[in-house]
């Protein structure tokens, strides 16, 4: 069961379950960050792949498994961090980018006035790096909240599997 209607599990675990899908949708569409050079997020996305697959297909029984939500939520904690982190990088480099292209594109040094080549060579480039960089700091952002968001249901749904009400019967074979 991928989402959340397990009744065997507490509801903080079927929550955790829930977040747990569209997590792994966006950090699988962060790995293409690999590709743009968006290394920074392209790992986040590997962190939050793997912390979400832990979360849907490790947590199927009542009392099992917390120690495996717990290594999930801090996988997808890191995950949102370096999501965030990569969206930074990404609006820290278009500025760069930015600042050269004024002086770039400045052909005859006179920082007051803009001619209409001037004007063209900023937009081209600035075009074409904002269709590249934007998209991937938009993604960034959104896979780092759902992120953020499945590390803190799982770290609840570590705490409702460790309660004693769902604790397992026996602990280390002695009857409890």
């Amino acid at each position: 069961m991928c989402c959340g209607n397990n009744p065997d599990l507490a509801p903080a675990v079927n929550t955790a379950k829930c977040w747990a899908v569209p997590s792994m949708i966006f950090a699988i569409l962060a790995c293409i960050g690999f590709i743009g050079g968006a290394w920074v997020q392209g790992i986040g996305g590997i962190l939050g792949l793997v912390g979400s697959s832990i979360i849907i297909c490790c947590v199927s029984k009542p009392g099992e498994g917390a120690g495996s939500v717990m290594a999930a939520a801090i996988l997808q904690f890191l995950g949102a961090l370096a999501m965030v982190a990569g969206a930074v990088i990404g609006l820290i480099v278009y500025f760069g980018v930015v600042d050269t292209t004024k002086v770039t594109c400045n052909s005859d040094s006179d920082a007051s006035v803009t001619t209409a080549a001037e004007q063209a060579c900023f937009d081209l480039v600035l075009g074409i790096t904002g269709i590249f960089i934007f998209p991937s700091v938009g993604l960034g952002v959104i896979a780092g909240i759902l992120m953020l968001i499945a590390g803190v249901m799982s770290w609840k749904a570590r705490s409702a599997l460790n309660s004693p009400k769902t604790a397992p019967a026996q602990v280390a074979g002695v009857p409890v």
